[in-house]
């Protein structure tokens, strides 16, 4: 199978596309400027559907069914507690991973586990994204701060706010899991950074069907990996102002359809489906 990305042309039409789509992983995905799926009357014989039944105009709901009806993009806050700090205290412990107060309590080292959502053993988690395909995710980090009461030394909000965010989306990392097997995450420990980006705007995720038990998104802290500090959770102290902040993520989701359930209703040439991850037939096993 030959892919245009070794300078030779694709000798399969679909696969070609699934390559041009791996070179939308650095924005948004423009499914406007895919072509076109076929009419939902060109399809009968695969379908079973006779000309001039309801179904041949009517799309079946189920085929049309993503977490956008009940809960556009299936959207996830992770919210801390306001709260003050006080000058020469550590602002990422205090704002991220405090057990009172940061928007990931306790997770990194020295925690009690990483922040687990989108959980397939879970009824309440599970019910809304079973049986969808993962398609894309962003993140978007919220960093409200001033100095605190009393304070006379001179304080620059929007560089404070921006450093602070600057060590959240660099140590602040997602992961997915697709089986079981916790030692093979479908995506390792990625940091937000690649996700954060302007509303509406997806970082395509390699396709996987959530299904049965085992898919999960996990967000966590990562110790620094070089320097001076290795092996230790980030640590930032800035300036010499008590300063009162909290801190907040929003983490949102793309899903489409399970293709099995859809047939050709199926969007194929967004993404075949032996392409998806726990599909009969995934390329990938």
């Amino acid at each position: 199978m030959n892919h245009p990305s070794n300078g030779q042309p694709a000798t399969d039409p679909v696969d070609g596309l699934v390559v041009q789509l791996q070179g939308l992983i650095g924005g948004l995905i423009n499914q406007e400027d895919l072509p076109p799926t076929r009419g939902l009357q060109s399809g009968y014989a695969e379908t079973g559907m006779s000309p001039g039944s309801c179904e041949n105009a009517l799309v079946p709901t189920h085929c049309l069914r993503t977490v956008s009806q009940r809960s556009l993009s299936a959207p996830v806050n992770f919210l801390g507690s306001p709260v003050h700090i006080p000058a020469g205290t550590d602002v990422f412990a205090a704002l991220v991973t405090a057990p009172g107060t940061g928007c990931l309590p306790g997770v990194g080292t020295g925690g009690t586990a990483p922040i687990v959502f989108h959980d397939a053993n879970v009824q309440a988690q599970r019910q809304r994204v079973d049986e969808l395909v993962l398609w894309g995710a962003r993140a978007e980090l919220s960093v409200q701060a001033q100095a605190g009461l009393g304070g006379a030394v001179p304080f620059n909000q929007g560089e404070y706010v921006n450093s602070v965010r600057d060590f959240m989306l660099d140590y602040i990392v997602f992961r997915v899991f697709h089986t079981s097997d916790r030692n093979e995450p479908w995506v390792d420990s990625t940091p937000l950074r690649y996700l954060h980006r302007k509303p509406g705007n997806f970082l395509a995720m390699p396709p996987v069907l959530w299904k049965d038990r085992d898919p999960r998104m996990e967000l966590d802290v990562r110790v620094a990996d070089f320097g001076a500090a290795a092996g230790a959770l980030p640590t930032v102290q800035l300036g010499s102002i008590d300063i009162d902040a909290q801190a907040s993520i929003l983490f949102e989701t793309l899903w489409i359809p399970n293709p099995d359930y859809c047939g050709s209703y199926w969007p194929g040439t967004i993404c075949p489906k032996k392409h998806v991850a726990n599909m009969p037939g995934y390329v990938g096993k």
